[in-house]
Order: structure tokens, then C-alpha cells, then sequence
């Protein structure tokens, strides 16, 4: 039995890498190539995007003022994504054309193009919107089969032929739809189904070969192997997925149904998602452009004036520039994180609404605000983490004495439905999960972490949790979201193994309070000098690319801004 792979060559089911095994040395000369070719992919996207950028950089600067600008900056930025989703639909069915199950040699030329179309697919604009009708459209003209009314909160799929999936589905944040996998110096490829009205929780991994039969449910944190299969109407949990024991919270669901109906619903906010994308994004190019042009044609160049004083101007202006640039992304990302308590009366806890909407937009926005990934690991970690995350709107209980650490890239849906306990610790990863869905609803549930807890890296907490005080997850364990509420218990794995927990350490260190409160203090200071030393060193480093710029013009503008008669 032969199956194809998406470059058009053959290969037996199950056999080897070729019929003769492949030496190192050829396996090298492959990888070094495959590389090779990859890099060269780069720069030349590099190199394009360059380009595109420097024509809306003339296009728009060249208009009569700033206001004139933004038209062609929106005209600009309409015919950069229509050309770039152009590109990358057309661009994967040139280079693979429909992926079939099947295996593909590492290192070869088919593997290469493979490697591009998947960069393509997940490049596109369309799929950066996640969760939306344009996500879907495009992978279903990618070679996807995805029926009306699904919903994806995960990453975009790279392989959209290997994936189908009914009506009325959902998939939720983190999950893993990639249709092939490595093995024995191949990929495999096959596909990953979902039946109609299927559901799939956060942070779940389908491997190629699995599926779900209709109105079948997956919970978080759970993988199917390949060739497993969730039958119609069952819920499976765990890792490798099993039948759950005890019924899975319901989803939320709507009572009255709004007055547009779902398809329209859906058109209407795919459109208006569109118009406010591209109005912010032609808002910023030309924001962009024209404080560009002044630095290009005013500053720079009156401060590189060729004398002997010139260098030591334009070193002045780069750290000043710096330092300004620096200070108002901080003052950005201060304001946007206090954004979520703006819109808190708009997003009653408890209460479902329809998705999508304009609440679901509200809750986009929250969600990308109160998640920006530099602010979190610049404070996150250490001991201005609580002061952060309270201005985001935690609820953070202390107590004397208590520590809250908090490792970087902690995140949640929404951050005015938390509620952290005294003395609880999390990991690197956690995510708190404070966000239920459905394919035509949502609601905002308030997630509870009791005192004294300790949460690994990469642990999901739903806001259905059932665990209390004193409770220890392991990294990447799923938490319970069924049963009784367990409290000074240690979990591990996924289903979660149940021990008892030993009595904390932390509660039994024997120091003193003003003792403890003097090393507490060391550590905010260690703490702040590494926040210090990180914003100079991006100091540093937009100092030294404004000297370069200003070097670039001393000696000679590139062609493309030549037409400022510069």
C-alpha cells in the first residue's frame, strides 16, 4: 500500500525514510541545505517587506499634510492585507497543493516546501484573527473543511487539508490542531476530524489521526493519540483521553435568542472587526510616517551636520530619542493595563452573551491588555508582580508575612474575575482560564485560587475549579473541574492523581517578622536594579539603531527616499 505526500512523490506506508537508509553525512549536506534555503526565504521576505513598507512610507508622506496622509495610509494598509492573503493562499497551493495523509522525508526538497507553505498559511492576516469568520474563511479557501458557525480560539492550523470539522463546533485557546508529527526522521501527515457541535477545551493536543464524533466533548488540558476517537455524545478527559467519571460542567448557553440572527451576526462582526483593523492600522502607519519624515529631513540631518561636534549631537539626540520612546511605551502599557476597570460594568460575571458581539469584542480587548507579553516579563517574577496585577484588577489577598510570587507569563481572560488567595505561589505559564464559551455564547465566570496554594508552570485553572486552601498542582497538570472541593491535596498528571499534601514549609521557616520583612525588602531592591537593568539595556539598543538611522543619513538616503528631494 503507497500513500502521497503533498509534493507528489511516493512512498510505502510505514516504510523507512527511503529504501536505502540515508548516511549522516547526507543527512547533514540535507539539514545544511534545507537551512540554507530557509534563511534565503527569510531575507527575501525581509526584503519585500522592506520594500512594501518604503512605498507607504512615500505614499503617505507625500500627501499635503497628516490628515490627507491618513486617506492613503488607509488605502495603503487595504491593499497591503488583500495582497498578503492573496499571497499566501496562492503561494500554498503553487508550492504543496492539497496536503494528503502520508509520510515527508525530513531535510528534502518537499519538506522545504512544506516548511514555506505552513509559514504562508499562518502569516496571513486573516489568520491572525482568531476566534473570527475571516480565520475560518481563510482556511477553508487553504483546503480546510470547516462548517458554518465554528468557532477557533486556538492558533491557526498549518496544515488546513488534514482538518475538518463540522457546524457549530468549538475549539478553545491553546490547542494543538497540526496534522502531522515527527517520527523516525519523517513527518507524518493525517488528518484531525471533529464531528458537528463538537467541543474542545483549552490547552488540548489532537494528534493527527485522532477525532471527535458529533456533540462530543474534549476536556482541557486532555490529548487524543493517533487513532483514538471520541465517540458521538461522550466526554472524554486526560491524557491519553479516556471517559470522564463524573459529568463536565455545562457550557454556557442562551436563553433568549438577541434579535440578529447568528449567521448575520457573524457577517456583521466580520465586517466591523475588518473596518476598525485596518483604521487602526493606517492610524499607526501614518503616526509612523510622518514622525519618520520629520527625524529623516529636520533633526537628523541638522544634527549630523559634518562638523566636528556632529558625532557627539547625534549620540545626544539617539539616547535622548531612546529614553523618550522608552518612557512612552511604559506610560502605554500602564494605561492600557488599567483598561479593563473602564469596561467592568459592561461585563457582569456570570451573565451570557452572544458570540460574537460587541461584548466579545470588549472581552478581546480586555483579554489583549491585560496580557502584553513584554510588561509581564519585565515586572512578573518579581516583587512589583502583586502591584501589577492588583492594578489590572486581581483581587490579592495578603497577609503579614506572606509571599505571592508569580513567574512570568502569567495571564488570564479576564483580570476583574481573580481571585488569589494569601500566600499562594504560581509558575511560569499559568493561565487562568476565567472565560467560558460555546459556539454562540460566553460569559465571564470569576476563577477562585485559595490561600497557601502552589501552581506549577503551564497549569490551565478554570474558573470551575474545584480545589480550596493548601492545594498543590504539578506543572501541566489538569485541573479538576468536577466533584467535590478539595482542599490540602497535591495533584499531578492529567486526569489529576490525588495525594495529600505534607505540611507547607513555607509556613515553618522560623524566622521573624521584622527579619522576614528586612529580606523582603533585599529582594524588592535586587528586584527593582533587574528591571532597571533591562530597560538599559533597551536603552542601549534603540540608542545605538537611532545612530545608525542618523549615521545612514549623514552618508546618503537609500533611492526610496530620495523622492523628498532630500
Amino acid at each position: 500500500m503507497t500513500v502521497q505526500h503533498p509534493g507528489g512523490a511516493v512512498r510505502p506506508e510505514g516504510g523507512g525514510v527511503s529504501g536505502t537508509p540515508a548516511t549522516p553525512a547526507l543527512v547533514r549536506i540535507a539539514f545544511t541545505l534545507t537551512s540554507i534555503g530557509q534563511l534565503v526565504v527569510l531575507l527575501a521576505l525581509t526584503l519585500a517587506a522592506g520594500a512594501v513598507a518604503g512605498w507607504g512610507f512615500t505614499w503617505i508622506t507625500s500627501a499635503e499634510n497628516p490628515l490627507f496622509g491618513y486617506l492613503c495610509a488607509l488605502l495603503w494598509t487595504a491593499l497591503v492585507l488583500v495582497g498578503w492573503e492573496l499571497v499566501a493562499i496562492i503561494g500554498k497551493w503553487l508550492l504543496i497543493g492539497r496536503a494528503r495523509p502520508g509520510t515527508l522525508d525530513l531535510w528534502s526538497l518537499h519538506h522545504f516546501r512544506f516548511w514555506a507553505a505552513t509559514r504562508l498559511v499562518r502569516g496571513a492576516p486573516a489568520a491572525r484573527l482568531v476566534g473570527s469568520e475571516w480565520q475560518r474563511w481563510h482556511l477553508n479557501a487553504s483546503g480546510a473543511r470547516i462548517g458554518r458557525g465554528t468557532v477557533l480560539l486556538c492558533a491557526t492550523p498549518p496544515v488546513p487539508d488534514l482538518v475538518e470539522i463540522g457546524p457549530h463546533s468549538f475549539v478553545g485557546e491553546r490547542t494543538l490542531l497540526s496534522g502531522y508529527r515527527h517520527a523516525d526522521g519523517a513527518l507524518i501527515l493525517d488528518r484531525v476530524q471533529l464531528g458537528a457541535g463538537a467541543v474542545v477545551g483549552d490547552d488540548c493536543v489532537l494528534e493527527p489521526g485522532s477525532s471527535l464524533g458529533d456533540h462530543a466533548r474534549l476536556a482541557g488540558s486532555a490529548s487524543l493519540q493517533p487513532g483514538q476517537a471520541v465517540p458521538s455524545g461522550q466526554s472524554w478527559h486526560g491524557s491519553p483521553a479516556r471517559p470522564v467519571d463524573t459529568e463536565l460542567p455545562n457550557q454556557p448557553q442562551l436563553i433568549a435568542r438577541p434579535r440578529l440572527g447568528t449567521p448575520a451576526r457573524r457577517v456583521g462582526y466580520a465586517i466591523a472587526q475588518l473596518i476598525v483593523w485596518v483604521a487602526v492600522l493606517a492610524a499607526a502607519a501614518d503616526a509612523v510616517s510622518w514622525v519618520g519624515r520629520y527625524l529623516l529631513t529636520e533633526l537628523f540631518p541638522a544634527a549630523v551636520d559634518g562638523s566636528a561636534f556632529g558625532l557627539p549631537i547625534a549620540l545626544g539626540w539617539s539616547l535622548a530619542l531612546a529614553a523618550a520612546m522608552l518612557l512612552v511605551v511604559l506610560l502605554a502599557m500602564v494605561v492600557l493595563s488599567a483598561a479593563p476597570r473602564a469596561v467592568a460594568g459592561l461585563l457582569e460575571a456570570g451573565r451570557v452573551f452572544p458570540l460574537p458581539g460587541s461584548r466579545w469584542a470588549l472581552v478581546r480587548m480586555v483579554r489583549a491588555a491585560s496580557n502584553l507579553p513584554w510588561f509581564s516579563v519585565l515586572f512578573n517574577g518579581s516583587a512589583l508582580a502583586t502591584r501589577r496585577l492588583r492594578l489590572l484588577g486581581w483581587r490579592l489577598r495578603q497577609r503579614p508575612g506572606s509571599i505571592e510570587a508569580f513567574g512570568e507569563g502569567v495571564g488570564q481572560a479576564n483580570p476583574l474575575a481573580v481571585s488569589w488567595g494569601a500566600g499562594s505561589t504560581a509558575g511560569d505559564r499559568l493561565c487562568i482560564a476565567n472565560l467560558e464559551c460555546s459556539a454562540d455564547a460566553f460569559r465571564v465566570a470569576p476563577a477562585r485560587i485559595g490561600a497557601d496554594c502552589s501552581l506549577g508552570d503551564e497549569v490551565s485553572w478554570p474558573s470551575a475549579a474545584r480545589l480550596g486552601d493548601s492545594c498543590q498542582v504539578a506543572p501541566r497538570t489538569a485541573v479538576p473541574v468536577s466533584g467535590p472541593l478539595r482542599i490540602r491535596v497535591s495533584l499531578q498528571g492529567s486526569p489529576a492523581v490525588e495525594s495529600e499534601r505534607e505540611s507547607s514549609e513555607r509556613s515553618e521557616w522560623g524566622r521573624s517578622l521584622p527579619e522576614l520583612y528586612r529580606q523582603l525588602g533585599d529582594r524588592a531592591r535586587a528586584d527593582v536594579a533587574t528591571i532597571g537593568l533591562q530597560l538599559l539595556v533597551g536603552w542601549c539598543w534603540l540608542s545605538l539603531a537611532l545612530l545608525l538611522v542618523q549615521l545612514l543619513v549623514a552618508v546618503g538616503l537609500p533611492d526610496w527616499l530620495v523622492g523628498f528631494g532630500i
